[in-house]
């Protein structure tokens, strides 16, 4: 019974004291960072608006932003994003930049060389320059407020930028095209489907791996496209392939979803539900993380009325309803990325490319690392070929990674092509979503979403509409 009585004691007295050490290490963390959070009522000073503007957040903390004009919700729009999402939206976009090491250090520098050998930020942006003015306007009053939010924060960031001691860069419109690019890049995940078919070609040879690899049930094995292969020694890329998979697997934990294909959504006609109006759902499953991807939240003006899911930076509602109009996307799983196998040779110095029987030069760009920690900067040259940058680079050189293999050199490029290299205006789109009255406007609005591949469905009360985007 003693022997009992001490074990029971010993044991809350293990519970008191841990009890104790989290009482205070939550009392420090709200002394440091109490006075980072915003205050959720009062009235609040952002310059440049035109009227009055209401923030109201129900139970939840989901902020309903309510604006006389389209400007002054845009502006509005930033500096909430900013106080519930800032460090996500910093991250999103130095990840998308292939800058997060100047943040997180030398971990994160191979996912920075993986990020600018494919080349997201050159292509986000282009596709801002391709936005329609109005847009781009509407991008730099989103700007205007997120910066006003980091002015009268200085001093006092959120816990992940101060305890990374970074200095984040202003605010830019552009930095939406960033973040756009970026959960683009995640819903490409045929990349991935093509190493893999690599490395299994390596093991097993091309025409077998063919048997292993479905297509839709319509269409034949693709083994024309595996007998291109044959004769080619692939064990030499076996190395490069594996590297590249563990980068896309690391971009799956900086939150950035690839290959997640259990999405789901729906829609019943009015003539087959009770209440004779269309019914709509869509879930976008993603994995479990804190904060998560999509934000909650409600915007409202004369122009512009939606309410849904949104994305930290950039101001407007991607799926969601406006009372008249409803709308829900997943992953289509599109093939919006091509694999080329390049043979490479090295002439005088110069590396040369294999195409239609003739040596084509191979461009060359140097970038230049600025790494948290580092006293010197980390430079790596990117190659690309006609089809697009060599993937090769971004695992080749210093390991900046253990988990990393060791490099090898390989007389293969491995260079990819991606549909997002096209500029258009499918951001414009998106977002015009929730200006649309019918479901008929809404299916002219989805035409223009090009180089995004999703599974949308649309309704109003009479009417539902399905369109594979892209």
């Amino acid at each position: 019974m003693l022997k009992r009585t001490r074990v029971t004691f010993v044991m809350l007295l293990t519970l008191a004291l841990l009890a104790g050490l989290w009482s205070a290490r939550t009392s420090l963390l709200k002394a440091f960072f109490e006075d980072t959070l915003d205050p959720q009522t009062g009235d609040l000073v952002l310059p440049g608006l035109s009227a009055p503007v209401q923030v109201r957040r129900d139970a939840l903390g989901i902020p309903r932003i309510e604006a006389s004009n389209l400007e002054d919700l845009s502006r509005a729009a930033g500096w909430v994003m900013a106080s519930d999402r800032f460090e996500q939206m910093v991250s999103f976009v130095l990840l998308a930049q292939g800058r997060l090491s100047e943040m997180a250090g030398p971990v994160a520098l191979n996912l920075d060389v993986y990020m600018r050998t494919l080349g997201v930020r050159e292509m986000a942006r282009r596709q801002c320059e391709a936005l329609s003015p109005d847009l781009r306007h509407l991008l730099s009053l989103f700007a205007e407020g997120v910066n006003t939010w980091m002015d009268q924060h200085q001093g006092r960031m959120p816990f992940g930028i101060a305890l990374a001691d970074y200095q984040p860069e202003p605010w830019k419109g552009e930095n939406a095209c960033d973040i756009f690019a970026l959960v683009n890049l995640g819903l490409g995940v045929n990349l991935q489907e093509e190493l893999a078919f690599l490395n299994v070609a390596a093991r097993v040879g091309a025409e077998k791996a063919a048997w292993l690899f479905p297509v839709y049930p319509d269409e034949p094995l693709d083994f024309d496209e595996a007998a291109k292969l044959a004769g080619e020694d692939l064990t030499r890329l076996a190395a490069d392939t594996r590297a590249l998979q563990d980068l896309a697997r690391q971009l799956e934990q900086m939150g950035v979803a690839r290959g997640l294909a259990a999405s789901n959504n729906w829609a019943i006609a009015p003539d087959r539900t009770q209440g004779g109006a269309s019914i709509l759902a869509n879930d976008t499953h993603l994995l479990l993380e804190h904060p998560p991807l999509w934000m909650l939240m409600q915007l409202s003006s004369p122009d512009y009325t939606a309410g849904g899911i949104a994305l930290a930076g950039i101001p407007g509602i991607v799926a969601g309803s406006n009372g008249d109009v409803a709308w829900g996307m997943t992953m289509v799983m599109a093939d919006s990325q091509d694999l080329f196998l390049e043979k490479l040779r090295q002439r005088n110095g110069r590396w040369e490319a294999l195409y239609k029987d003739e040596w084509e030069p191979v461009s060359e760009r140097e970038e230049v690392f600025y790494v948290k920690g580092r006293a010197e900067p980390f430079k790596r040259l990117i190659r690309t070929t006609r089809h697009g940058p060599l993937l090769n680079e971004a695992v080749a050189g210093e390991r900046v990674n253990k988990l990393l293999p060791v490099p090898t050199v390989s007389r293969y490029g491995l260079a990819v092509q991606q549909t997002s290299a096209w500029p258009d205006r499918s951001m414009d789109a998106l977002l015009r979503l929730g200006r649309a009255r019918t479901a008929a406007e809404a299916q002219q609005i989805v035409q223009g979403i090009e180089f995004i591949h999703l599974n949308l469905v649309f309704a109003d009360r009479e009417h539902i509409g399905w369109q594979v985007t892209g």
